[in-house]
């Protein structure tokens, strides 16, 4: 998850246990910066402009268990939800993390970062991220706004200059033909997991815009050379948690464990 100070915990699941454990399958609970794990520091060790750290961390731990065996990068997936939606939207896209897992769920994901704080409950986290309306600030938002990335720093479709702020994502101070060229180079190999979205019309958290642009960018301007499996799926009902009762909630589990099966050829 990574973010608000939330820890992430061992907890009994029985839908993780039938859905995947059952199968074969093993999951790891990944304690990153950004969470609470342990306390405060742990939290604001991923704040705002440090918002990298988290990503960093969930290569590390992949990189981890690829190295001692316990899986493969073919074998290896991701999945997070809202907060932790948008990390998983950073790793795909970012080079290194893309070639380390074979397929990744990104449920209730934020993913538009220059246009969150304006949806829904988003101002309320502007703390936690930073206000996009500020030029200073949004020179880090811009950064970790995997919509952003996808479009203008991976597939090159240019970006409109806005006024006060700085488009380059980590070099500032270089030209944009500069910052193109280096983003060729850099994104020349890459190519995202198999993915699925989830999300629910009538989330009041995290706007369902969020999942769908990123989608019709990744199936209409990536394609399928660089985006060859993009599922999505959007519940009419649930909220924010994606679900409004138990059989939804059932539903929506079982879509998730059943892509994974076959995007892992489990």
């Amino acid at each position: 998850y990574g973010g608000f100070e939330r820890s992430m915990i061992p907890h009994y699941s029985g839908g993780v246990g039938a859905g995947w454990l059952e199968r074969g399958g093993i999951k790891v609970i990944a304690n990153i910066r950004g969470g609470g794990e342990y306390g405060p520091s742990w939290h604001k060790a991923a704040l705002r402009e440090k918002r990298h750290k988290c990503f960093e961390d969930v290569n590390a731990i992949a990189q981890a268990l690829i190295r001692s065996g316990v899986t493969s990068y073919e074998n290896l997936a991701l999945i997070g939800g809202s907060n932790g939606g948008l990390l998983v939207g950073n790793v795909i896209t970012r080079s290194t993390g893309a070639k380390l897992f074979g397929a990744a769920v990104c449920q209730v994901p934020l993913l538009d970062m220059k246009r969150y704080s304006h949806l829904l409950a988003g101002a309320s986290w502007m703390a936690e991220y930073g206000n996009p309306d500020i030029p200073e600030d949004w020179k880090f938002l811009r950064s970790f706004s995997p919509y952003h990335v996808l479009r203008h720093n991976i597939l090159g479709i240019s970006e409109e200059i806005e006024e006060n702020t700085t488009l380059s994502s980590s070099n500032i101070g270089k030209t944009n033909e500069d910052d193109m060229k280096e983003d060729e180079r850099k994104y020349k190999t890459w190519k995202c997991p198999k993915i699925l979205f989830t999300t629910s019309t009538m989330d009041d958290r995290v706007h369902p815009g969020h999942a769908r642009k990123m989608v019709s960018s990744l199936q209409n301007e990536a394609g399928l050379a660089k985006a060859p499996v993009v599922c999505y799926w959007e519940n009419v009902e649930g909220g924010h948690g994606g679900a409004a009762d138990n059989s939804q909630i059932a539903e929506m589990w079982t879509i998730t464990y059943e892509f994974l099966v076959k995007a892992l050829d489990f």
